[in-house]
């Protein structure tokens, strides 16, 4: 996956270089991992996570998706409403959102920048806020001039241009989710989006019925 891994610091040099600067430190290792909270040590789930859910519910959800991704649009607007009301809602699960490079990496990349950006001002909620704005107006942001488009999204955040442009050269934000990249690629084997994982096992498919039945399954042998 070296090459994959290459590509997107590659891609990040591109979104630097048209923001008028080019990339730093490109190859500068991840972070130092943060002391880990009591329920990351149970679920798995790392600091840098984004969580829906009561972290220590027995059973959970791993996504990785990309903000670039036609069906992660599709999963995020019909399949996990359902999942969340199921399963999140009522305490039995968890989902931990990761971000992933699909085609185009730059934009992909960008797209999860910015919504990291977000939620160190608005948290969580305004995470999923600007995450489900990129899944919902794709085919505008993508095609369209994608900076114009994102400093839109953002300013719903709350993030003003200043904000926005100093936010698109966070090496830190790109060097953590590279990181992450790398880990899904090398140790969980994810090749595409969206990849579902309950408990650590990969779910047959992203299908509504695929992700219930492992759940389901999960929630059985914890005795949930």
């Amino acid at each position: 996956m070296l090459t994959l891994h290459r590509a997107a610091m590659a891609a990040f040099a591109l979104v630097l270089a048209g923001c008028g600067e080019a990339a730093s430190n490109s190859d500068s290792k991840a972070p130092a991992a943060a002391a880990k909270p009591a329920h990351e040590k149970e679920s798995g789930i790392k600091a840098s996570d984004m969580v829906i859910g009561d972290p220590n519910a027995p059973v959970t959800i791993i996504e990785y998706a990309s903000a670039t991704c036609p069906h992660c649009a599709v999963v995020d607007a019909e399949i996990l409403p359902e999942i969340k009301k199921a399963y999140i809602d009522t305490g039995k699960a968890k989902l931990v959102f990761r971000e992933f490079w699909t085609p185009p990496q730059e934009l992909s990349m960008v797209g999860a920048i910015v919504a990291r950006c977000a939620a160190e001002k608005g948290g969580r909620d305004a995470y999923f806020a600007v995450m489900g704005n990129l899944f919902r107006t794709q085919e505008t942001w993508i095609s369209q001039n994608w900076k114009t488009e994102l400093e839109k999204l953002s300013a719903q955040a709350g993030m003003d241009k200043a904000a926005f442009d100093a936010c698109l050269k966070r090496q830190d934000i790109f060097d953590m989710l590279q990181a992450q990249f790398k880990e899904a690629t090398d140790k969980m084997n994810v090749t595409g989006t969206p990849a579902f994982f309950v408990n650590g096992e990969k779910t047959a498919s992203y299908s509504k019925e695929d992700i219930s039945k492992a759940i389901d399954a999960a929630l059985t042998k914890s005795g949930g």
